[in-house]
């Protein structure tokens, strides 16, 4: 017998199947060349965008990316039994939240200098919103279980 749709909940692995999905859109998104590279015949003002500001905010994006996976997949694997356990696990959550304020304000500044539409910046948004807090709801069910 299924649950009906209305009645389910959000798995407490969720957050790491839309972490997967998160590195995967920033995959397409900075490998695709209409976005962040130059087409030669393109003509550049190099005083509002320099000729390598594209290639290295895709970098930038990209690693940020990569980290709040790392950070995510960190914090899973620490087992907790004593107080330094939380305590590591919970700093590896609080970096992972981080990484993606980070990842925020480059997605931001994508938008203006790459000339990416705001639909396709909406949808990332939308899962950076949702991954953040999925994973300030663990960290405060955390607290809760090991500190309260």
């Amino acid at each position: 017998m299924s649950v009906p749709v209305s009645k389910r909940a959000k798995g407490k692995l969720e957050v790491f199947t839309l972490i997967n999905n998160l590195v995967q859109y920033t995959e397409q998104k900075v490998q695709n060349k209409n976005y962040f590279s130059f087409a030669l015949n393109q003509v550049v003002n190099e005083k509002i965008v320099p000729n390598n500001l594209k290639p290295v905010l895709a970098k930038n994006i990209y690693s940020e990316t990569l980290a709040i996976k790392n950070y995510a997949n960190r914090a899973n694997k620490v087992y907790v039994k004593t107080s330094a356990d939380y305590t590591l696990r919970r700093e590896f959550q609080n970096k992972a939240i981080t990484e993606i304020s980070a990842l925020r304000k480059d997605i931001e500044r994508a938008m203006i200098v790459c000339n990416i539409p705001g639909k396709e910046i909406y949808y990332w948004e939308g899962l950076l919103h949702t991954i953040e807090e999925l994973l300030r709801n663990w960290r405060n069910e955390e607290y809760i279980k090991y500190m309260g």
